[in-house]
């Protein structure tokens, strides 16, 4: 087993996770309600909070000992996300897990957090009945190399990934990732963070001919990347700002603004995939992961491309999507042991 830690932003989390992908120990505690009040996180908060939710983790971890959830002996590492992330939660979490790992003589993994997006994939049951009693590694080997869409709150990218999660980036951000406008847009419009799900929820209440009449013609208003060479947000945020102040009718069209944001945001992503067509040959799976890969009307319309490109489309389990330390487990037991402590981010690749 891998006994792993997530604490990139405003969730701590701890995970055990074995061989097989079985996940024997998951915990995730949010910070949503600390720091809803500012619209956003705020990262000195964050790193105290990570310390006191840091006890409350390592009360569970005995407890489920005791309760003979794992045996320490059967503990092969422990990992921790080391980047990107807010410096101040980074430190806590990973300076934490090397402790544990000192203590109870074990080695220990660095996972860059991008990587352990992509690696959630692999927690994805289907997998485990299309593939039975294969080990994360097998399964790993079954679904990549794939073209994999990672979209959150603080990035967006379009990458070729080994089975070892070697990946080079092929689109990035221009500017703002597709997560922050829905955050963005979200506190606009008065709605909690994080945006994404708040805008979601308003948007399934887009039901009525008419609603849905006027969430097209305020998506057909709002625009695209202009460029195709990145992905690009901030021209979004203000634009939705404007149609706001413009037209007095979407003070009382609420779940049409939501459900054309929707709209406006997965074409937007679509077109940078599309203008990546030429890195598809000889590609037979398309991954999207992240925690906008949460975001139903997105992965419907994924879904749809990758149909009719003849692609095997993967997506996240909802429950690990958003940031939790099962898939800095997963990352853990599947990359390159090159990348266990190399965990620099740059363009091109993720070293």
């Amino acid at each position: 087993m891998i006994l792993a830690f997530e604490s990139s932003c405003d969730e701590t989390a701890m995970a055990l996770v074995d061989a097989h992908g079985k996940v024997l120990l998951n915990c995730c505690l949010s910070q949503i309600e600390l720091h809803n009040r500012y619209g956003g996180v705020v990262p000195e908060l964050a790193s105290r909070s990570h310390f006191e939710i840091l006890d409350e983790l390592t009360q569970r971890l005995q407890k489920a000992e005791a309760d003979k959830v794992f045996d320490r002996s059967q503990i092969q590492s422990v990992a921790a996300t080391m980047g990107p992330g807010l410096i101040g939660p980074l430190l806590v979490g990973s300076n934490f897990a090397r402790g544990i790992a000192s203590a109870w003589s074990k080695d220990f993994r660095g996972v860059h957090h991008l990587r352990g997006h992509l690696a959630s994939v692999l927690l994805d049951p289907q997998l485990d009945e299309k593939y039975p009693g294969l080990t994360l590694v097998e399964k790993a080997q079954k679904i990549f190399p794939a073209i994999v869409l990672l979209v959150s709150g603080g990035h967006c990218l379009l990458m070729l990934v080994t089975p070892q999660l070697e990946a080079r980036i092929l689109k990035t951000t221009s500017d703002d990732a597709a997560g922050e406008c829905f955050d963005k847009c979200a506190k606009l419009m008065g709605l909690p963070y994080p945006g994404g799900p708040s805008i979601q929820k308003e948007a399934l209440l887009c039901t009525s001919e008419s609603e849905k009449s006027l969430a097209r013609e305020w998506a057909a208003q709002l625009p695209r990347p202009k460029s195709e060479e990145g992905f690009s947000f901030a021209g979004l945020k203000t634009a939705f700002r404007l149609l706001m102040e413009k037209d007095p009718r979407g003070k009382a069209n609420r779940p049409a603004l939501c459900k054309a944001l929707e709209e406006t945001i997965a074409d937007s992503l679509l077109k940078v995939i599309k203008s990546a067509d030429d890195s598809f040959e000889d590609i037979e799976n398309f991954i999207c992961c992240g925690g906008v890969a949460a975001n139903l009307h997105l992965r419907e319309k994924l879904q749809k491309w990758s149909d009719g490109k003849d692609l095997n489309f993967h997506t996240v389990p909802f429950s690990y999507a958003t940031d939790n330390a099962a898939m800095i487990a997963v990352a853990a037991w599947v990359q390159a042991s090159n990348l266990n402590e190399q965990q620099v981010f740059t363009r091109g690749h993720l070293e």
